[in-house]
């Protein structure tokens, strides 16, 4: 019974990693489409984003990432891989992830753009978050 689970989360995983982000609905700065990855022992959130995330669209950023925990995810998964940040987003980016730490949930950045990486470096923030490089880095952790 415990393959099957695994089969079905690592089936419903590839779907949504194979999700093409250019038919995403427009939003007004950027796209996000929050994708739940559920088994009956598990649930995890994987949130794809592309972009610019700034302070024009802070507030939409914000709830896009609060629908991510609506149902209580242990672990969340965020692609940035196709996102720009200013300073004033990484702060939403932080308070989030402290705010998670603290409901005992893991946040994963996946794929960070270089430019998000850069900022974190200069902020002194790049070991606050968890990464992820590769999608059998996601499988692996989904999987735990």
């Amino acid at each position: 019974m415990k393959e099957f689970h695994h089969t079905c989360l690592l089936g419903k995983l590839a779907e949504a990693l194979a999700a093409d982000l250019n038919t995403l609905p427009e939003c007004s700065r950027f796209n996000c489409r929050p994708i739940g990855i559920r088994t009956p022992e598990r649930c995890t959130a994987l949130g794809r984003f592309r972009g610019k995330i700034g302070l024009a669209n802070r507030d939409e950023f914000r709830n896009s990432l609060e629908d991510l925990v609506i149902d209580n995810p242990k672990k969340i998964i965020l692609d940035l891989s196709e996102t720009t940040f200013s300073k004033g987003a990484v702060g939403i980016l932080l308070h989030f992830a402290a705010a998670s730490h603290g409901l005992n949930r893991r946040l994963y950045l996946y794929q960070p753009s270089a430019q998000l990486r850069a900022l974190l470096k200069e902020l002194k923030l790049a070991s606050f978050f968890s990464y992820l490089n590769t999608e059998e880095d996601i499988i692996a952790t989904v999987a735990l």
